[in-house]
C-alpha cells in the first residue's frame, strides 16, 4: 500500500518541478530584453560624448567640453562653461523612435533625434555634416 502512495505522490512532484522550470524560462526571456522607455522630451543637460561624419566620415575627437541645454524651448550651447548662444527650439515627433529638432538659427536647418538608452543622437540631415551624440547628465 505504500507504494501506491508514493506512485500518486511522484507524479504531482513531477508536473510540479515542471511548472518551476517553465516559470524560471519565462521570467528569464522576460528579464533579456532591455525596454528603452519612450522619451517625449529632450529637456535637460546634455554633454557632447561622441562626433563623427564629414567628407570622410571620420571621428572628431572631442578636446572641448561641449554643453546643449534644452530647456523652456529655449537652446544653450556651452563650450568649455561659456555660453556661446541661446535660441528658440522646436521638437515635434516624427515616428515612435525619432523626433525632428528644428534650432531657430535663422538659416532653417533642421536635425533628426534618435534616442538609445541615455544617449541624444543628434543627426544632421546634410550627409557631409557629423552626427553628434550626446549624453543626459541632468
Amino acid at each position: 500500500m505504500t507504494k501506491i502512495v508514493h506512485m500518486i505522490k511522484f507524479p504531482a512532484m513531477k508536473i510540479h518541478a515542471q511548472f518551476v522550470v517553465l516559470l524560471l524560462l519565462l521570467l528569464t526571456a522576460g528579464c533579456n530584453k532591455k525596454e528603452i522607455p519612450p522619451i517625449s522630451s529632450i529637456e535637460g543637460k546634455w554633454q557632447l560624448i561622441k562626433s563623427v561624419g564629414g567628407i570622410g566620415g571620420y571621428e572628431q575627437e572631442i578636446k572641448d567640453k561641449q554643453v546643449a541645454i534644452f530647456q523652456n524651448n529655449e537652446y544653450s550651447y556651452y563650450l568649455n562653461d561659456e555660453l556661446i548662444y541661446k535660441r528658440p527650439y522646436h521638437f515635434e515627433p516624427v515616428d515612435e523612435k525619432t523626433w525632428k529638432l528644428t534650432i531657430e538659427d535663422g538659416f532653417g536647418w533642421s536635425s533628426l533625434v534618435t534616442f538609445s538608452g541615455n544617449l541624444h543622437i543628434e543627426e544632421d540631415l546634410n550627409p557631409d555634416m557629423y552626427t553628434r551624440t550626446y549624453k543626459k547628465i541632468r
